[in-house]
């Protein structure tokens, strides 16, 4: 436990204290900085006070024991790898002022189930959640309207081999590159109505996917995005035939699938 009128954990501030097992942060904080609590060995438990506005880049890296922590409903930023290789931890909860989800911060967290951001989120950084080995659900800025979120990094979700069940909101608009590369378990992908861009191979090799319905503000599909989804045969798309030929269709967005046309409202358009 430290001081009730402490207002900032300062930059490695408790850096490679191997034998800290927990920590009661006092109500008054607002910061912890970069690498505070990185590679603390032994910690597994943290309490965060109730005014926390932002965790620093890699502050609590690698803090293998860490298995739970309850985020406060005043924080706004985490940061860079704040909770990379953190792989002890199973769930986790944002609060409705969060804005800022940093690149890499929750990566190889492997115990880590479901994810559940909120639509007060304007950031999900690349890899934010990538290479998380027990990540079975993921759902996306959900909540009320907020047109500012529009989209998902690079990376953010690849690599989750469990991954089975993803909702994106209808405040995303452009699904990055590489997003959910190697989810080899995904069946299940609810795509908000607003998606207007899909990137580069951002389903590549997700190969136990069957299925996917395209909305009919999509704009443009990237080079390769299904690419080795062997188990894809069905692809609709909620927009009649003269819109889907408006789509741009990037080269090999459907090789070595099972799909050899697109289901369209008023009829399919051959691939």
């Amino acid at each position: 436990t430290v001081g009730n009128s402490l207002e900032l954990v300062g930059n490695y501030c408790f850096y490679e204290c191997v034998s800290l097992p927990a920590i009661v942060l006092p109500d008054s904080l607002t910061a912890i900085g970069n690498y505070a609590f990185a590679k603390c060995a032994l910690l597994s438990s943290v309490e965060l006070g109730k005014s926390l506005v932002s965790i620093g880049s890699y502050a609590f890296q690698n803090c293998a024991l860490l298995s739970e922590i309850k985020l406060p409903d005043t924080l706004t930023t985490i940061e860079i790898r704040a909770f990379s290789g953190c792989s002890s931890i199973t769930a986790i909860t944002f609060g409705p002022a969060l804005t800022k989800i940093g690149d890499y911060a929750f990566q190889n967290c492997d115990s880590l189930v479901e994810v559940v951001i909120p639509s007060s989120v304007l950031t999900v950084g690349k890899y934010a959640f990538s290479a998380c080995d027990s990540l079975e659900k993921a759902s996306i800025a959900i909540g009320a309207e907020q047109t500012d979120f529009t989209t998902l990094s690079n990376y953010a979700f690849s690599e989750c081999p469990k991954l089975h069940t993803v909702v994106i909101s209808d405040n995303v608009k452009v699904l990055g590159e590489y997003l959910f590369y190697e989810c080899s378990s995904l069946t299940s992908v609810t795509l908000g109505s607003n998606i207007e861009k899909i990137g580069y191979r951002a389903f590549y090799e997700c190969s136990a996917l069957v299925s996917i319905d395209l909305t009919a503000d999509l704009m443009e599909i990237g080079s390769d995005v299904f690419r080795n989804c062997k188990a894809l045969t069905t692809v609709s798309y909620d927009g009649t035939l003269a819109q889907w030929e408006l789509v741009a269709k990037n080269s090999g967005w459907t090789k070595n699938t099972a799909v050899t046309a697109v289901k369209c409202t008023d009829g399919n358009a051959s691939i």
